[in-house]
């Protein structure tokens, strides 16, 4: 979750330097201080990380998240910033970029994917390989690891149907998981809650469906058509709501407005 605390300017920019039990330090090459978050979210807004790390490959990813827990220090993970706005206070602590973003599948429909892969890169990585049921991840933006953070889908389905191992870092330890350690619900995870406990997530096993090329790229089109016709064209934060019971979402917000703003003739509640 993002921190609204406010924080002080750190001395040092090019290096995090954490005090450690008995006056110890540890130095992590390539992290910066104070780092701007507005340029790493869709909505173009945001304040700054008291201290960012770029992981570029899933080690990189565990290295920081076994030192970040081991010490004590809290981490925030950032995919492609969709659905994220970043606190103009600031972000405590670190603030990690994931972009680890390697795919692998074969013919028996077993997948393996770091978590900063985008959804969509893997629905098509799959599709080329002949293996269905990631057709409706076509339009959704951001990363597996945000996918299964959320529980996301569209169109009946869930990302959660399909996975079969997740590869974590808890409590410094790096290690393979089920399913059932998500807690996955309707648009909701574990990782969701308020008392969320400090994990990250680095991997994920997914296991598909061989499937004809032509039926997948047939209802992944489909779905395309299909979200064209309802998303406003104009810059938005995009569809992040949870439906509500007994009540249409659009309806509830047509016409609302606050002085020269006012929610959208096509609403993000697509």
């Amino acid at each position: 979750m993002w921190e609204s605390q406010t924080f002080r300017s750190p001395s040092r920019r090019t290096l995090w330097v954490k005090p450690l039990a008995g006056g110890a330090m540890f130095d992590l090459p390539g992290i910066v201080a104070e780092q701007r978050l507005d340029v790493y979210t869709t909505l173009k807004a945001g304040g700054r990380a008291e201290y960012f790390y770029s992981a570029r490959t899933r080690s990189e990813m565990a290295n920081s998240a076994i030192l970040a827990q081991e010490n004590g220090v809290v981490q925030t993970i950032l995919g492609w910033g969709s659905n994220v706005l970043p606190s103009d206070n600031g972000v405590v602590g670190l603030v990690t970029l994931n972009q680890a973003a390697e795919i692998e599948c074969d013919q028996s429909g077993f997948v393996e994917v770091d978590s900063g892969a985008g959804f969509q890169d893997l629905f098509l990585k799959c599709a080329q390989a002949g293996l269905g049921g990631f057709e409706f991840a076509v339009g959704i933006p951001g990363t597996v690891g945000g996918a299964l953070v959320s529980n996301a889908g569209a169109y009946r389905n869930n990302v959660s149907a399909f996975l079969i191992e997740i590869e974590v870092v808890e409590n410094g330890i790096r290690e393979w998981r089920t399913p059932e350690f998500m807690k996955f619900e309707y648009r909701d995870s574990v990782l969701r809650q308020i008392d969320a406990p400090q994990i990250v997530l680095l991997a994920v096993r997914f296991q598909l469906e061989s499937r004809k090329r032509k039926d997948i790229y047939d209802d992944a089109r489909d779905y395309q058509r299909q979200r064209i016709g309802k998303q406003p064209p104009s810059a938005s934060c995009g569809s992040f709501f949870k439906n509500v019971v007994d009540h249409d979402l659009a309806q509830r917000i047509e016409g609302l407005s606050d002085g020269m703003r006012a929610a959208g003739v096509i609403p993000a509640g697509f």
